[in-house]
């Protein structure tokens, strides 16, 4: 009598927490994860879950995985019509005829609960177990995902955690299962929490543990609310090993009206001071969130805050797009807000009263271009100079934009970006050549120069 959790992950390098803690929870049964990726074929993926004799199948879905993993179902239901199909995850909100079982909402006990029925037999369950094998066998070159609390306090009218309320593990458990992580020295450990620093007391109990027990190589990553944090933390962060703490802190606009809308509470200029010490140090690194189509923000609105939240110097900036979930608020609120969005997975929004389909398509060819110019850290020197050709950072985006669009379906090799580009800055800048040479070498890249750097 067995049983496989699997999901398709977005990446190789990502570890699916949720599979590790349900088996951790359901220990007694036997329970193998079995994860793949988007790009496993499906036929693939089918005959790995079908080897072995599964009895029981369940699948962890996602806004990015949701319709592989119905593909995947309705095959394992023909091949396989007596094998039990679980549904899970933050994608189920209602019944889906591919599984026998949809859970809806937080998944150890009524898993376990299936498991005893099927195979009726009773286990006994630790609810704050180490989610992952002891020993990390197999985990070694992942981000391992960890979860301190679950819910979230705050009622962002986009996010499926709103209005759930909150709860945390206890302080024991979680300096627990970082022990365990720094003893292995893992390379980075990714905190799922909505707003790690929701309750402070808490985030900086765990901050002064992973400080003190600072191993000199892990990396542990936090979601916060910068304006959230006190005088004191601040002092706590600043005195970090530089790599120790990464932060991503979701901005998404910087308009009143549209945080309002969305009823999600900052304070702007709050977070934006301590922004600037967070930057002081250099010893965290920083990635800042935007939302494009937010209720109540028009084109013109979101440049600004495009202008505003990249002056910050962020080492990342995001550009994502609205995406109406699920059984969240502003689902339910479309159509009186005006906001038409894709029907199909992830939902993501196509055009509002406040910002058409046009100028959200030229925002995801400015988004384009960010990733790959300074989201990828090859052109930091470069870019500092160019903006002082334009009177916003958002204006020098758009222009690349338009530019890098005739090059795009070109295959580009690693120096090939570099001198596409130089196309680009000639006009601009005398000293474009001098730039990109030195941004080519300090990204490690002593080796290879170009041959047109060389030239010029």
């Amino acid at each position: 009598m067995k049983t496989v959790l699997t999901t398709f992950c977005a990446s190789f390098s990502h570890t699916p927490l949720a599979l590790y803690a349900l088996k951790s929870y359901c220990a007694g049964h036997e329970i193998e994860v079995l994860p793949f990726t988007l790009e496993t074929p499906d036929s693939r993926a089918l005959r790995l879950i079908i080897g072995g004799g599964r009895n029981v199948v369940g699948f962890s879905c996602y806004v990015w995985n949701i319709e592989k993993t119905l593909r995947v179902a309705r095959a394992l239901r023909l091949v396989s019509p007596e094998t039990v199909i679980v549904f899970g995850g933050p994608e189920i909100t209602r019944d889906y005829a591919e599984a026998d079982f949809c859970v809806i909402g937080e998944g150890e006990q009524a898993f376990k609960n299936i498991l005893n029925g099927v195979y009726g037999i009773t286990t006994d369950c630790e609810e704050h177990a180490f989610p992952y094998p002891p020993d990390l066998r197999g985990l070694e070159n992942k981000a391992l995902y960890y979860e301190a609390s679950r819910g979230c306090p705050f009622s962002c009218a986009y996010c499926c955690s709103s209005g759930v309320g909150l709860k945390y593990k206890p302080q024991e458990a979680v300096f627990r299962d970082m022990r365990v992580f720094l003893e292995r020295r893992v390379l980075r450990v990714k905190f799922t929490d909505r707003t790690f620093n929701a309750d402070e007391a808490f985030a900086v109990s765990v901050w002064e543990f992973l400080n003190e027990n600072d191993n000199g190589c892990t990396c542990f990553h936090f979601e916060i609310a910068a304006d959230l944090l006190s005088d004191a933390a601040l002092t706590l962060l600043g005195g970090a090993r530089a790599g120790l703490f990464q932060f991503e802190i979701g901005v998404q606009t910087t308009n009143p009206a549209a945080l309002a809308a969305v009823g999600r509470v900052t304070d702007i200029p709050r977070l934006f001071e301590n922004m600037r010490r967070l930057r002081e140090r250099r010893n965290i690194n920083l990635h800042l969130d935007l939302i494009a189509g937010l209720p109540e923000e028009g084109f013109e609105s979101f440049k600004n805050s495009f202008n505003e939240v990249y002056l910050l110097s962020p080492d990342k900036l995001q550009l994502g797009f609205l995406k109406l979930l699920p059984g969240t608020p502003l689902r339910a609120q479309a159509k009186p807000r005006g906001i038409v969005y894709n029907p199909s997975p992830p939902y993501e929004i196509l055009y509002s009263k406040d910002i058409s389909y046009a100028e959200l398509g030229e925002l995801k060819a400015v988004e384009r271009v960010l990733e790959l110019f300074y989201n990828s850290k090859k052109f930091p020197k470069t870019l500092i100079t160019l903006l002082r050709n334009y009177v916003s950072p958002y204006e020098m985006y758009r222009e690349l934009a338009v530019f890098w669009n005739g090059y795009a379906d070109l295959p580009h090799g690693k120096t090939r970006m570099y001198e596409i580009f130089y196309i680009f800055l000639k006009p601009k800048l005398s000293n474009a050549a001098e730039l990109l040479r030195e941004d080519f070498i300090s990204s490690g890249n002593a080796r290879g120069l170009p041959a047109f750097l060389k030239k010029c």
